[in-house]
């Protein structure tokens, strides 16, 4: 490749080598020191005529050139320059030409006809001839392989970094210089163009004021020794949302310890939080299952114990009150027996139910009747500081439901309302009223049918709620007490027994001023009663077997039926029946058998005694029924099942009906 004139300025070699005050080099060897250092040049050098009319051809070529067209050495000199590039080269080096110097970005054509990346660098060199450019050409092959697969690398974490809620950042020590991810920046909602953050910026403007310390405490961890780091926390984004993130940092130290580079990532994990609260308080739900189940079955065998009880008490009592006149002394007192054994009757009637070993069923219920018995009973779980206040209209129709449900739905407002006193006392009202929807209403409660419903109000002065919470309060599992302590489901519940009951449950709440639950109840009509209750049916002198194991119910029913008018006979052991009634099937008229007893039980000796065509009827009598007694009963083809303890109308009405053709 023909030098430059000497003398003249090279810009690949401005400053030839010379000593101070020395003689200048001879042409020879300044050619000999231009073309060494050309040749071992790694780019392509070209020297090219920028005179018309050959205008654009290559006059000299290093060896590096011609290795990139794919050529020998000296292949290159004649030809035009433009065609082994792009056609935006001509236009290119007349914009050389007249400017001095260029850049340009193209495609090299190799003597194979493939193409390659290269960069131009040109430069116009005074003095060298009739006017020369000297073109450099870089081969960016390998850098844009190298940037394609880096776009693709960033592109392939940025989607992983999507899939897992995870933003990375990376902190260049040396050069004190940031850089965080698209994820990281899209899930903090932070301006794509702003700068990153410092760390000790990012800890004052996303987290918590009362989390800052123990993050920056981190941070000074990440940069005292060489470790990883993983901790859990909650920023603030700046629409004000808070949310749960999972922090791990990685730091890299030079030999000395001194911190050279900290990684991190910022993981949302908020809705993992949510579903581990939500699977710990449905764990915290089946535990509290399996101890009503225990519970229930506990209180299945005392029921039994107890109805046998109550039906010694109630039924001795009642024949009692019918062999003595109205005016006796002890008239009254044996009434007060009798109510408190239905009473009682009905307490363990609700106690299966609420265990869930007795299915609930709809009656009609006087809800006035069973809040002043509900309030009663939560009296002495109310503390002392926090006064009961009554208003119950007089009069009140009553309602069709489960008994137990509605003194749930009671237990869980009140419970809800005394938390909102806590520690401060207050005033809970209960309030309950008729409540009349006329056809022209323009506004019902929660979507409420014209008609006639009974308004429950509970209402405390409590701490009351913000709109935000009364939007969600009957929400299932959320709950602003504390996790262990309430699972979120009381209101929950309750909203769902009033809407079975064919009602609407509402709220009304202010901070500060208490909260209001009304619940409304569709209200039976009220039927004009039809007087005295009829007659007690009576018997004609059947004969009655009465198979129970318990000594006092058998003499309490042996009692009720000579006062009935049939003739009993008892016996305590069902094995002794069976062989009596195998002796003689046409013995006895009816049969009263004790569904639970030992060796044999009711149902057993009730399905033998059909094998043997036995023809009296049989009444099943139980304390308890469980559900596979239960479901035993409904399969089988028995004529009745009687509830102890047993009103001697109960009783009566039982008879009758089996000995009615």
């Amino acid at each position: 490749m023909t030098p430059p004139e000497p003398g003249s300025r090279n810009p690949t070699n401005p400053s030839p080598s010379i000593s101070a005050g020395g003689p200048m080099p001879t042409a020879d060897r300044w050619e000999r020191q231009y073309r060494g250092l050309v040749d071992i040049l790694t780019d392509a050098v070209f020297l090219v005529s920028a005179e018309a009319p050959a205008g654009g051809t290559i006059l000299e070529a290093n060896a590096a050139a011609a290795a990139l067209h794919g050529c020998r050495e000296g292949d290159l000199v004649g030809k035009l320059f433009s065609r082994l590039h792009g056609p935006e080269t001509e236009p290119w080096i007349s914009q050389v030409r007249a400017q001095g110097g260029a850049q340009l970005q193209t495609e090299h054509l190799r003597a194979d006809g493939t193409r390659r990346p290269v960069q131009l660098r040109a430069t116009r060199i005074p003095g060298a001839g009739p006017g020369q450019l000297l073109v450099v050409a870089h081969d960016l092959t390998g850098s844009l392989a190298v940037e394609q697969a880096t776009r693709e690398r960033e592109a392939l974490l940025a989607e992983v970094e999507q899939l897992a809620n995870v933003g990375s950042w990376d902190w260049d020590a040396l050069l004190q210089k940031t850089h965080w991810s698209t994820q990281l920046r899209s899930f903090l909602d932070f301006d794509p163009s702003a700068p990153p953050l410092s760390i000790e910026q990012f800890v004052e403007e996303f987290v918590l004021p009362d989390e800052r310390v123990e993050w920056l405490k981190r941070w000074h961890q990440s940069l005292q020794q060489p470790h990883s780091i993983s901790w859990e926390g909650r920023i603030r984004k700046p629409s004000g949302l808070i949310r749960h993130v999972r922090c791990r940092t990685h730091s890299e130290h030079t030999p000395q310890g001194t911190v050279r580079r900290v990684m991190g990532t910022v993981q949302d994990i908020t809705e993992w939080k949510e579903g581990e609260r939500l699977r710990l308080s449905l764990e915290k739900q089946i535990q509290q299952a399996l101890k009503l189940d225990a519970l229930g079955s506990l209180a299945g065998g005392i029921a039994h114990d107890f109805n046998n009880i109550l039906g010694a008490i109630m039924g001795n009592a009642e024949v009692a009150q019918m062999d003595i006149p109205p005016n006796h002394p002890a008239a009254e007192a044996v009434a007060d027996v009798i109510q408190a054994s239905k009473r009682a009757r009905e307490l363990v009637r609700r106690i299966l139910s609420f265990s869930r070993q007795e299915e609930g069923t709809r009656s009609t219920i006087s809800i006035d009747e069973l809040l002043q018995e509900s309030i009663g009973q939560l009296r002495a779980t109310i503390p002392p500081e926090i006064q009961i206040v009554r208003e119950l209209e007089e009069g009140l129709p009553p309602v069709l439901g489960d008994a137990s449900q509605l003194q749930q739905i009671l237990v869980n407002l009140c419970s809800n309302a005394v938390y909102a006193m806590r520690g401060r006392g207050g005033r809970l009202l209960f309030r309950l009223r008729r409540h009349v929807v006329p056809p022209t209403t323009q506004r019902l409660p929660g979507g409420l049918q014209p008609g006639t419903y009974l308004r429950l109000t509970v209402a405390d002065t409590g701490e009351g709620m913000s709109p935000e919470v009364l939007s969600r309060v009957f929400e299932p599992f959320f709950s602003t007490h504390p996790s262990k302590e309430h699972p979120g489901l009381g209101l929950a519940v309750a909203h769902g027994v009033v809407k079975g009951h064919g009602g609407v449950i509402e709220a009304e709440s202010e901070p500060g001023r208490g909260t209001s639950f009304h619940a409304y109840f569709p209200a039976l009509p009220v039927r004009p009663s039809s007087g005295a209750e009829p007659p007690l049916p009576r018997g004609n002198g059947e004969r009655i077997l009465v198979v129970d194991d318990e000594i006092p119910v058998l003499e309490s029913l042996k009692r009720m039926l000579l006062t009935l008018g049939y003739q009993p006979r008892t016996e305590t052991s069902p094995e002794a029946a069976l062989r009596q009634l195998t002796a003689d099937p046409r013995a006895f008229e009816g049969l009263i058998i004790d569904l639970s007893m030992p060796g044999m039980s009711g149902l057993e000796l009730a399905t033998h005694l059909r094998r043997l065509c036995i023809p009296a009827p049989v009444i099943l009598n139980t304390g308890f029924l469980s559900a596979e007694e239960a479901e035993a009963l409904r399969s089988s083809i028995m004529g009745r099942v009687l509830t102890k303890p047993n009103t001697l109308r109960e009783l009566a009405e039982a008879l009758s009906q089996v000995f009615t053709p």
